[in-house]
């Protein structure tokens, strides 16, 4: 065979293929599911083990039909993600009758769907990870009859102008005999708030009262039993919201999947013609005859793997950068895409590495164009000869990219910032045009994570396991400098940080005080947090913690105090203060100045838990509490 395939060699391929049943399914599924992973093979097709699957593959690969492509963005070995070669395109485009242009358009297998795809790939693998769940519970070895990442679509609503556009992160439709069933597929992997998907919940519900005869079932995959029920409750909460019939959904854990493939799952679908599902129909145009075979097969696909892309399209140049980059990188750039302006030193105490480590995978993000150092006449005064870092739009681009998310919602319900100068977003501008501030909030929660360290070094099971920023846990006029769970002794703990400088007057004061109150009273807390959460307030000195104390008593007149704490540097960096955050350096506003406790001691900072790990049926809606790493 010649470097470049010709049609003769497709029609070669294709007599070849046609008496291998097993591997003509194999590459027909890679038509519509592009970047599969090896192991979700078998359980999507009549493969009877393993061994066999791997058999095929190795078959397809030695004729030039598909090729691999290994990342180290996944944890562990990376998986072999397996595509089309521009032979096996045309190939099955023989198979099938239809032109292999008009199949990479519809199905998204041209090189550059395949890059973006690659800077989505946790996205698109979560994708496939349920729809294989999903095929393993039904009772019969289904067909895939369509496929759609993402599915998008637009209807309209009575009473309005402009029309609404639904997008959901899949649909497919499986088939057995003559019935079709529709699926949409939300895998939830627990690293974006729930807050975030409340608008697509509330479009979907009202999508299924304008097409009531074609809402396929919703499939929901996620990461605890919390963020299960916090889901069954929006789902519920927009319909009733809109007074419409609940969907039909069904619920489960990862664990729960992997536990157990026969879980109902998709059980209670609800089975229908094809005439009646949202898949529209492909007019794909169909193969034309080929005089010459000689000719050079179309180059829609090309070279993934060659190391020297174009940078023409940004989303194609992401993804080639991505499948370089180890999960270590990614975890580097989440923190500084989240939390940006950190110095060297804070980014290797949060990462519990050392310092000469994290400069290292630093500059290789700087080199890829991920990360840019800031310099030093837009820091001005800096509080610290250490060098400041951000993420780029490209970086950015890529942590959205990865979460399946728009820039929009990420930046809204994750806080990113970043960007330099000439293209700042999110809050960039403001975080660092007071950086003294940005630099001693990011210290204070550095402290608790080197606190939680030094003492689960002991045996403790202490740890940060959430970490806000200000953008993402702000609310109307309620806007915290960042927001935390602490696990300590079993037990986690919610709080607010403000960070004073001492540079706000009472009124001032007064202002922040009354946003707090405002949101206790609306109970608008409630589908946010487990219970309002403890406000820690780090201040410069004495003085100022009695200014505030006073601003304190005078906001709570007539009403139930706040949960308030004070403390400042010189008591949290006292010699015989041992226990750092955790020790009785705290007072109330109402205590005198020599008055001091625990702030883990207060019943109001507690998250309202079972003895199981469940909410209770009154703080269910407002769940917010995660393992560690995972931001909700």
């Amino acid at each position: 065979m010649t470097a470049r395939p010709h049609w003769s060699d497709a029609m070669e391929a294709a007599e070849w293929i046609r008496r291998r049943e097993n591997d003509r399914e194999i590459l027909v599924l890679f038509s519509q599911l592009p970047l599969l992973p090896a192991r979700l093979i078998g359980q999507l097709t009549r493969a009877q083990s393993d061994a066999s699957t791997y058999r095929c593959l190795t078959r397809l690969r030695e004729v030039g039909l598909i090729a691999i492509l290994r990342t180290a963005t996944i944890r562990g070995h990376g998986p072999a993600l397996h595509y089309l070669t521009d032979l096996g395109l045309a190939t099955v485009g023989l198979l099938t009758g239809v032109e292999p242009g008009a199949l990479a358009r519809q199905h998204r297998l041209r090189l550059t769907d395949l890059e973006i795809m690659l800077g989505q790939l946790p996205h698109v693998l979560g994708c496939y990870k349920l729809l294989t769940f999903l095929g393993a519970a039904q009772p019969y070895s289904p067909e895939l009859v369509a496929w759609e990442q993402p599915f998008r679509r637009r209807f309209r609503w009575p009473n309005r102008v402009a029309p609404l556009t639904i997008d959901m992160p899949a649909y497919t439709e499986l088939r057995n005999d003559a019935e079709v069933w529709p699926f949409l597929l939300f895998p939830d992997r627990g690293t974006v708030p729930l807050r975030a998907v409340r608008s697509t919940l509330d479009r979907l519900i009202l999508f299924r009262s304008v097409c009531a005869d074609v809402t396929p079932s919703l499939i929901v995959a996620t990461s605890t039993q919390e963020r299960a029920d916090t889901w069954k409750y929006l789902l519920d909460e927009a319909a009733q919201r809109r007074g419409i019939e609940p969907l039909s959904v069904r619920v489960r854990t990862w664990q729960e999947l992997r536990r157990d493939l026969s879980s109902d799952v998709g059980a209670r679908h609800i089975p229908r013609t094809r005439g009646q599902c949202l898949a529209p129909p492909a007019h794909l145009e169909p193969l034309k005859p080929r005089s010459r075979p000689c000719t050079p097969l179309p180059s829609l696909v090309g070279d993934l793997m060659d190391p020297t892309p174009a940078k023409d399209a940004a989303s194609a140049w992401l993804g080639r950068t991505a499948i370089r980059l180890g999960p270590a990188d990614m975890q580097l750039l989440d923190i500084v895409s989240r939390h940006p302006f950190l110095s060297l030193r804070q980014l290797a105490s949060v990462l519990a590495v050392e310092v000469p480590s994290v400069r290292r995978r630093r500059n290789g993000l700087i080199t890829d164009g991920l990360m840019r150092l800031v310099e030093s006449d837009e820091i001005g005064n800096a509080v610290s000869s250490d060098e400041f870092v951000e993420a780029t739009v490209e970086g950015l681009a890529l942590i959205t990219a990865h979460q399946g998310l728009t820039p929009t919602v990420a930046v809204r319900h994750l806080g990113l910032a970043g960007g330099g100068p000439e293209h700042p977003i999110g809050q960039r501008t403001a975080l660092i045009r007071q950086l003294d501030h940005t630099f001693g909030v990011n210290g204070v929660f550095v402290k608790f994570r080197e606190m939680a360290r030094q003492l689960a070094a002991t045996g403790s099971d202490d740890a940060l396991v959430e970490w806000r920023n200000a953008a993402a846990c702000a609310r109307g006029h309620l806007r915290p400098d960042a927001y935390g769970v602490y696990r300590h002794r079993g037990r986690l703990f919610g709080f607010f940080l403000e960070y004073d400088r001492g540079t706000m007057s009472a009124h001032d004061y007064a202002a922040k005080f009354a946003a707090y109150y405002t949101y206790r009273q609306s109970r608008r807390f409630e589908r946010d947090y487990d219970g309002f959460p403890t406000v820690l307030m780090v201040t410069t000195d004495d003085l100022a913690e009695e200014r505030i104390a006073q601003a304190g008593r005078a906001a709570a007149v007539g009403r139930d105090p706040l949960p308030l704490l004070l403390t400042c540097p010189r008591r949290l960096d006292h010699p015989c203060n041992r226990q750092g955050l955790l020790g009785s350096i705290w007072r109330e506003t109402h205590a005198t100045p020599s008055e001091r406790r625990p702030w883990t001691h207060s019943d109001v900072c507690k998250l309202d838990l079972r003895k199981d790990g469940r909410a209770n049926s009154d703080t269910l809606r407002s769940r917010q509490v995660s393992e560690p790493n995972d931001h909700w």
